[in-house]
């Protein structure tokens, strides 16, 4: 639902990066070739805030065993993250902080440094955030089951508490075209959480199959 929202609305590049961070994820689960880089570097230049997500993507890829892809991807990640917050934006006459930003989450701080390190001293507001309509919203929208793939879950996580933060109601709510970089990871870790829900299906049948051929 959060993805027809999304087309049907005014275009923003956030749902071109959808498709990007997509590409990314099959690319990683391939070994991470030259293409998965070209698809990291598409979806980073959609929007500011896609460094948050493929940060996480790095991270992920770390701990699964790909570390040389993984830390890269974090570099990569945080480079450009510097890039467009505090050069590129600027540049384009927006301030030295985004007006977004200061519009949005002023009641959290002044600047990205301030919002970020209010939301880490407060666990338990970005819990409540992780618990709000708009993540329930979205996480029911795939039946519950990315709860059973975490490991990928987290890496939306961050882009979570911000987009639920946001004073701006469509935003807080993960309507329209806010939730887009969010999908690809939900839809990753239903997957994961089905093919677990699957093998315990399995097991369930087989294991009485197996006692009764024993007991035989």
């Amino acid at each position: 639902r959060q993805m027809a929202s999304a087309i049907l609305y005014d275009f923003h590049t956030e749902v071109l990066g959808t498709v990007f961070l997509l590409g990314c994820i099959w690319q990683l689960r391939r070994g991470a070739g030259a293409v998965y880089w070209v698809f990291l570097l598409l979806a980073l230049a959609c929007k500011e805030d896609v460094p948050l997500y493929t940060a996480g993507l790095g991270v992920y890829a770390f701990f699964r065993g790909q570390r040389r892809t993984g830390i890269v991807t974090v570099l990569v990640s945080v480079a450009w993250a510097i890039a467009a917050w505090k050069f590129i934006i600027p540049l384009a006459g927006q301030a030295e902080v985004s007006p977004f930003v200061e519009a949005r989450w002023s009641h959290l701080g002044s600047g990205y440094g301030a919002v970020a390190l209010t939301l880490l001293r407060n666990p338990g507001y970005v819990l409540s955030r992780l618990g709000s309509p708009g993540v329930r919203d979205l996480l029911g929208g795939f039946g519950w089951l990315p709860l059973l793939g975490p490991e990928v879950l987290v890496i939306a996580l961050p882009g979570m508490v911000l987009n639920t933060s946001s004073s701006l109601g469509a935003q807080a709510a993960l309507h329209l075209y806010y939730a887009a970089p969010i999908l690809p990871f939900a839809a990753w870790a239903m997957v994961i959480g089905l093919s677990r829900l699957k093998a315990l299906a399995d097991r369930a049948v087989l294991e009485p199959n197996r006692r009764a051929w024993l007991g035989a």
